[in-house]
């Protein structure tokens, strides 16, 4: 059900926003996990982006995915995530943004965590849309798995290859994360575990177009929770993508998370996930 769902509304926000100065990314993911999720899984994703304002200095973006899986008919993946993200380009190379986002998950330790993150992203070289596209989190549509206390996602950019032209960017940003434990209170093990967060985040990026064709992108952010249980993050992704024609790309991701406080509530600190993707841009 949460699957039709899903591919409804997508439907129904494409249409709606056809002919206002839209572009959109839909991806149809293969996910095989490692770590925490030994599964493997299908997911849908979708971003749509526009520019706003009287000089296009404004961006805008939705985006939401939804993955399942099953072993031997029995359901041992089931996840989702949706939000939004604002940005304001101060100059041609540097976007300050604000982003919400929203994650429920059935197999790992939480139920549901909600994502408050304002920060900046400076691109040093290449279009300033690909590099705030790529650092953002607009689209974690493009991240098939939701890793281990994952924060951050893929971003598709504006352009017939998702991970869009070359670039060079660093990010900066503060994080409030609330989330809903899951079956097993962490608390026990580390009393100073906390359902609230204030997290500083670091992020690096680079991306460059190999040929005509062919684009190579690798992300990395570093997450530090500022006081409380003190835990540290780190989150990435690896990839290269086709284009294999006008409307259609294939993709292919090493996604990992690192998270130094899941081994005192007996989960592994380190998982991670390839994907195989077909997106279509539009």
């Amino acid at each position: 059900m949460k699957l039709l769902s899903l591919v409804a509304a997508m439907i129904l926000s494409v249409g709606a926003m056809a002919h206002h100065g839209w572009t959109h990314n839909s991806n149809a993911n293969f996910i095989s996990n490692t770590g925490n999720s030994e599964v493997m899984a299908l997911g849908l994703g979708h971003n749509s982006s526009t520019r706003i304002g009287k000089h296009h200095d404004y961006s805008f973006d939705l985006f939401g995915n939804y993955n399942y899986g099953e072993d031997a008919g029995t359901k041992n993946l089931n996840n989702w995530m949706g939000g939004f993200k604002i940005g304001k380009f101060l100059n041609p190379k540097t976007e300050a943004y604000f982003q919400e986002k929203f994650q429920g998950n059935e197999f790992e330790n939480y139920d549901f965590r909600w994502i408050n993150e304002i920060g900046v992203i400076h691109n040093f070289f290449g279009a300033a849309a690909s590099s705030a596209a790529a650092g953002s989190d607009a689209s974690v549509a493009g991240k098939a798995k939701d890793a281990a206390d994952a924060s951050a996602g893929m971003d598709p950019a504006k352009s017939g290859l998702t991970y869009g032209g070359h670039f060079l960017y660093i990010k900066g940003a503060y994080q409030y994360a609330y989330e809903d434990f899951g079956l097993i209170d962490p608390r026990v093990a580390d009393p100073d575990w906390s359902k609230t967060r204030h997290n500083g985040v670091l992020g690096l990026g680079y991306g460059t177009n190999l040929t005509k064709t062919l684009a190579f992108a690798a992300k990395a952010d570093w997450i530090k929770t500022l006081g409380g249980d003190g835990r540290s993050i780190i989150e990435g992704s690896v990839g290269i993508q086709s284009r294999l024609s006008k409307l259609f790309g294939l993709k292919a991701e090493y996604l990992f998370s690192y998270n130094d406080k899941l081994s005192l509530i007996g989960l592994e600190d380190y998982s991670s996930a390839y994907v195989i993707s077909l997106n279509a841009n539009y």
